[in-house]
């Protein structure tokens, strides 16, 4: 990096969908890195698709940061971003039924919990959520301010319903998907699931400025019914001459948080949640947590760079090890020791020196 570079690694953990086709398309461009369109098509309809559902589907994951379009090929190239988001979900998939994922934010003197809801979830899990007064809200969440001591009962009580894990191995993902799919009706034909994107960025002051001015603009990705931008808006907006901002766009299209749309520009439904993240003011932290066996728990706290360094600290000073590029933070414990580590994270966020 440059002198006048930062490096930026956002991530959280959350929920998200993935349909059948989603799931085959993913696992293919993961294995093959690139194909042509045709090529594509070609091994889908072998497996039972519609090409206008192939075709469809391919946009969208090109606004997932799966893939990237090249015109003059007629190819379509495996963008990293999305590319790592599927072998995090490939490397969940057998602990979904035996985790418990959410987020932890300060609202006035209070902890809000989410509590991310997915297809997995057992009965138990559902039933002891309903009784701790967890309400449904958008999108696939449930949620609740508590004072401190009773956030802690709160995650204690949803611990205490997960099964263990099951041993790695048995069906592939796409069985488990294809599985927990076939259980639903068919107007709801996709597998809610927990998973960690995580994107590491080199970031000039230009690059910033132009990034945080289209995400200004268009209020969102196209497909989530936000405006795509025009060079000549961001032109207008940040007062950068075209190379610089051609430049920058460019870094960000190779790194799946922007994408071209009819000669516009729009963040990719990955990229915009990722730096939304890292641009927020408001203090949060996102969590899983794994039963492993009778005793052992799993605890993973995403730990972006913009995680306050407080919380980082008392995370390392707990034992936590870190993760891939610096994120997540992995502990192995007891219930009660999680509880621990969950009740540090809660008093941070609750310093009334933290803004």
């Amino acid at each position: 990096m440059t002198p006048e570079m930062d490096e930026l690694v956002s991530s959280f953990f959350d929920n998200g969908y993935v349909t059948q086709l989603d799931a085959e398309i993913r696992d293919y461009i993961c294995q093959t890195e690139k194909g042509t369109k045709k090529a594509f098509i070609d091994v889908l309809c072998q497996r039972g698709y519609k090409i206008d559902d192939i075709t469809q589907e391919f946009d969208r994951q090109c606004s997932c940061s799966t893939l990237r379009y090249v015109p003059s090929d007629d190819t379509y190239v495996g963008v990293p971003l999305g590319m790592n988001l599927w072998s995090d979900m490939c490397n969940r998939i057998h602990d979904q039924e035996s985790m418990v994922a959410g987020r932890l934010q300060r609202t006035g003197s209070s902890i809000k919990i989410d509590i991310y809801r997915t297809d997995f979830q057992s009965l138990k899990l559902k039933k002891k959520v309903k009784s701790i007064g967890l309400r449904p809200c958008p999108v696939m969440r449930w949620t609740k301010k508590f004072q401190k001591g009773a956030a802690l009962k709160c995650l204690d009580y949803l611990m205490e319903v997960l099964p263990p894990a099951p041993h790695e191995g048995g069906s592939s993902v796409l069985q488990e998907i294809r599985e927990v799919i076939s259980r639903k009706p068919k107007r709801a034909p996709w597998a809610w699931l927990v998973a960690h994107p995580v994107v590491k960025l080199e970031l000039s002051p230009t690059r910033k400025r132009v990034v945080k001015t289209l995400l200004s603009l268009s209020n969102g990705p196209v497909d989530w019914k936000g405006t795509p931008v025009s060079l000549d808006e961001l032109k207008m907006h940040t007062n950068l001459p075209s190379e610089e901002i051609e430049e920058s766009i460019e870094y960000f299209n190779g790194k799946g948080i922007v994408r071209k749309v009819y000669g516009d520009f729009t963040p990719t439904s990955l990229g915009y949640p990722l730096l939304r993240h890292a641009f927020r003011s408001r203090p949060c932290v996102t969590f899983a947590v794994v039963h492993r066996t009778d005793r052992e728990y799993q605890l993973e706290v995403s730990t972006p760079s913009y995680l306050a360094p407080e919380i980082r600290d008392s995370l390392e000073e707990r034992g936590g090890t870190i993760s891939g590029v610096s994120t997540p933070a992995v502990f192995f414990f007891e219930k009660s020791q999680v509880g621990e580590v969950m009740d540090a994270l809660i008093t941070e966020l609750l310093n009334p020196m933290r803004k």
